[in-house]
């Protein structure tokens, strides 16, 4: 009944809005995807709150908050559901867009969008509104020119290169052809169920497919004493690819340490960038991190 709704809505928008999700329950959600189903499914049963402006700004600065700029399905799906929902409504919006000294008007009763070049920004552009309420949010979006910094909160993942002798790999010089151990770290202090561990190639190297080896080949190689083959084969793995450009491998994470080791080879000569390792929850972003590129740089020598 209506009174039964209204106290649901209370209780939505009240003590149970700001619930922080320590606890991953498997439903793939996160807050802002639910703050936004929650806006949604109020706008559509006209019952939305009386602060909705400010729960809409609110939420805004939640998705400007996720690391990498980057939402889940789920959460991207319930943003296209709330702003289908707030553009259907009867309110006009109505001014004009002036970039570089040329004025362009507009009224809707949806969502106005302009799309502005580098040079358009640069020659000067301003909004002017006579009618409706209306909120900026203002993104640059672009490739850095520095490498991602290292980060270390619930999670840390460290990664080493060894020769295939076992001993650690000094300095940021090999051989085309040579091949090279690596060593990956994660210390966790969550439990995650569906993690995914990204090591991108230098340009010179290549990950080795393991389930092209021998097995004897493998199970000859150790590191500090402990042996590669059973190392791997104690490890949780749900997929595994040796890709030209990256090795990449979903696992699920107890709480503790975990360690694992693929091969690398080097097939063309030149001086390469290290990019970083990165580990993330696929269905959470926010739980990620990078590593630290050491060496940051590797050359590759001619084997000829």
């Amino acid at each position: 009944d209506a009174k039964r709704a209204q106290e649901a809505f209370d209780l939505a928008f009240g003590e149970k809005w700001a619930m922080q999700r320590d606890l991953w329950l498997g439903d793939y959600g996160s807050e802002l995807r639910d703050q936004a189903l929650s806006l949604a499914l109020a706008i559509e049963a006209d019952a939305a709150p009386a602060d909705l402006g400010e729960r809409l700004l609110q939420l805004s600065y939640l998705m400007r908050e996720q690391r990498f700029l980057y939402l889940s399905t789920q959460e991207r799906v319930a943003m296209v559901r709330l702003a289908k929902d707030l553009s259907s409504g009867n309110a006009v919006m109505a001014g004009s867009l002036n970039v570089g000294g040329t004025a362009k008007a507009f009224s809707t009763s949806g969502i106005f969008a302009a799309e502005l070049s580098p040079a358009e920004l640069n020659s000067g552009a301003t909004l002017s509104l006579v009618q409706g309420p209306a909120y900026l949010l203002q993104q640059t979006a672009g490739v850095s020119k520095q490498a991602p910094q290292p980060s270390s909160t619930d999670l840390t993942i460290a990664r080493s290169y060894f020769t295939m002798a076992g001993k650690r790999f000094e300095g940021n010089t090999i051989a085309e052809g040579e091949r090279l151990i690596v060593r990956i770290d994660i210390d966790s202090k969550v439990w995650a169920s569906d993690m995914l561990m990204v090591d991108l190639m230098p340009g010179g190297l290549e990950a080795e497919n393991l389930n092209l080896l021998p097995p004897e080949q493998l199970s000859g190689l150790t590191v500090d004493g402990e042996n590669i083959a059973e190392a791997r084969a104690q490890i949780t793995v749900r997929n595994e690819e040796f890709r030209d450009d990256r090795y990449a491998l979903a696992l699920p994470l107890n709480q503790g340490k975990l360690r694992f080791y693929y091969l690398v080879r080097a097939v063309s000569p030149g001086n390469y960038v290290v990019p970083p390792p990165s580990l993330e929850d696929m269905y959470r972003p926010t739980l990620s991190t990078v590593g630290v590129s050491i060496p940051a740089r590797i050359t590759v020598l001619d084997g000829q």
